[in-house]
């Protein structure tokens, strides 16, 4: 701003007289200057080698102009025009630019506060990037739920398709079965589950789904035994009683006398009876009735014992048997003096009081359990090769045999008797569905690629709970695991001290679980979706079967010098 004078002649002539002078006047003027910065038009910074485009006229870093147009394919940045880098003319400086120092960084204070507005910042963009990421993470979960779906609405349609073309008759629903009611407690409600191993928890699952997650495999495979499967009455049969166990099972309460946990974990040996001598008198299997009341155990020589629980004594004895030691044993729990034996020599025998007779399997190599159905004229044996067979007891007769080739450890059949189990050597728990005579999937725990074999599978009375032992492998422990049959998918798993578990066993209300092992013992409490041990012994004499008592308030378990050991908090027992 300056102060100029302004000069302006003047005349006038009054009463005579001529004046002549001048008129001196200040005035402002204001001035402004503007300086053009040359910045770079996509940076905004001064460019280090300024080019002028002769198209547009605006001003570029070299460098950045050249990486746009070779993008872009040769667009211009600022009118979209099509550009050449031949059209770039450069400017020439008379020598290197120094970028100058803003007022700001001259200073300690000056650069603290540019590193702080830098940092906060960055923290906004990790934070948009986390908020970013957590809604890719949703948009996954539901499309692997979506994806879930689906192979269980395929399976499902595949199980239909295959029942009608065994069956030659129209395909039912599973609505119509009436089986979504009690969920695994029918065989058509296994839907089939593809989970990725190593990995979502099933898991899953989902689950809550999500990172559990549970995690389940389905294998559809086609059945190597062109059987023609069961025929109607058998299939009739076998659903009424299903029908009924389902009734009874949801009327029925967790008794008010079954022992707590407190009592469990105080078990200590209350009594030991053995009635023979020497190698001959070993026992070998133990089974019982659901209830706990009657005990029946196999020995070495082939022989069975029956027993009254609370009396200790004898209620029938049969003779050794030719076929040899009692490898495994099941109770029909109808008519409990009825009962399945398997012997070392692979034969199975029917017993009846106290007379035996032979039962034709079908089967050939090592016999790995048999087990009446829920309907008890039928039973079910399966041996080491991969294969099973469906018996009518009465005629003694092979109605249908079917299998896979993954090699079979043990055998589990549901409560329901439309359902069975077969641990396999590969690590899966093999279902198959009795009325359509079809494997829908097989259960695998989750996230493990490395697995021992499963030498027991144990089905809960409920219907809704299947547990599984699996030996250690590598460097993972041995595990029990426990699968809900409602949802397909992991419930728990414990980890086993003893890297070769033998059997687990669930009492009548399904709280508890016996394992035996090689060298011990345990009891672990199954509650609000957690396994917990709470009892366990190291056993002086190899055990070789064990069995629960009624209520939960005894552990039987036979030994190999003869002896039937009860564990339990006060001298109760068999």
């Amino acid at each position: 701003t300056k102060n100029l004078v302004k000069i302006k002649p003047f005349w006038s002539y009054h009463a005579g007289e001529l004046k002549i002078g001048v008129v001196e006047k200040k005035i402002d003027l204001h001035l402004e200057r503007r300086d053009v910065a040359m910045l770079c038009s996509l940076s905004g910074v001064v460019p280090e080698e300024p080019v002028v485009s002769s198209r547009t006229g605006h001003m570029y870093e070299k460098r950045l102009i050249e990486k746009h147009l070779a993008v872009t394919g040769g667009k211009c940045p600022q009118t979209g025009e099509d550009m050449r880098e031949e059209e770039l003319i450069a400017v020439k400086t008379a020598g290197p630019a120094v970028k100058p120092l803003t007022p700001a960084a001259t200073g300690i204070p000056g650069l603290l506060l540019q590193m702080q507005t830098e940092w906060d910042s960055t923290m906004l963009g990790v934070f948009r990037l986390r908020q970013e990421l957590l809604a890719t993470r949703q948009e996954l979960a539901q499309a692997l739920y979506q994806y879930d779906a689906a192979c269980r609405v395929i399976a499902k349609l595949l199980m239909e398709n295959e029942r009608l073309k065994n069956s030659g008759g129209p395909a039912t629903t599973v609505e119509e079965r009436g089986t979504t009611d009690a969920g695994a407690s029918q065989a058509g409600t296994i839907q089939g589950a593809v989970s990725t191993a190593n990995g979502m928890d099933g898991r899953h699952r989902g689950e809550g789904h999500d990172d559990k997650g549970w995690k389940d495999e389905m294998k559809m495979e086609d059945i190597e035994d062109k059987d023609r499967g069961l025929d109607k009455e058998v299939l009739n049969r076998i659903s009424a009683r299903g029908d009924d166990q389902l009734i009874q099972r949801k009327a029925r309460k967790v008794s008010p006398g079954l022992a707590p946990p407190e009592r469990i974990s105080d078990f200590k040996e209350t009594l030991s009876v053995r009635w023979d001598q020497g190698p001959s008198a070993a026992t070998t299997a133990l089974d019982t009735t659901l209830k706990g009341d009657r005990l029946i155990a196999g020995y070495e020589d082939g022989s069975i014992r029956t027993l009254e629980a609370g009396s200790s004594q004898l209620v029938e004895v049969s003779p050794g048997s030719e076929y040899g030691a009692v490898s495994f044993l099941s109770m029909n729990q109808v008519d409990t003096n009825s009962a399945l034996s398997v012997h070392r020599s692979d034969t199975v025998q029917i017993w009846r009081g106290t007379t035996s007779s032979r039962v034709e399997t079908g089967l050939t190599g090592a016999l790995t359990g048999v087990s009446f159905l829920a309907e008890h004229r039928f039973g079910i044996a399966a041996s080491v090769n991969g294969k099973w067979s469906f018996l009518d007891l009465e005629k003694n007769e092979v109605l249908s045999s079917r299998g896979k080739d993954d090699p079979y450890c043990s055998l589990g059949v549901h409560g329901d008797g439309l359902l069975i189990g077969h641990g396999t050597l590969s690590g899966l728990v093999e279902m198959w569905d009795l009325k359509s005579m079809t494997s829908p999937m097989s259960f695998m725990p989750e996230g493990n690629s490395l697995r021992g074999r499963v030498p027991s599978v144990c089905f809960s009375e409920n219907g809704y709970y299947l547990v599984s032992l699996m030996t250690a492998v590598e460097d993972r422990p041995a595990r029990l695991i426990q699968w809900d049959l409602r949802k397909l998918e992991t419930v728990a798993e414990h980890p086993l001290k003893d890297p070769n578990p033998l059997v687990a066993r669930m009492d009548f209300s399904g709280s508890y679980i016996a394992v035996l092992s090689d060298t011990r013992m345990d009891v672990v409490h199954t509650k609000k979706k957690k396994l917990k041990q709470i009892w366990s012994v190291e056993t002086t004499e190899p055990v070789s079967s064990i069995a629960w008592g009624t209520d939960a308030e005894w552990l039987s378990a036979g030994t190999k010098d003869g002896r039937i050991q009860c564990y339990g908090s006060t001298a109760t027992g068999i």
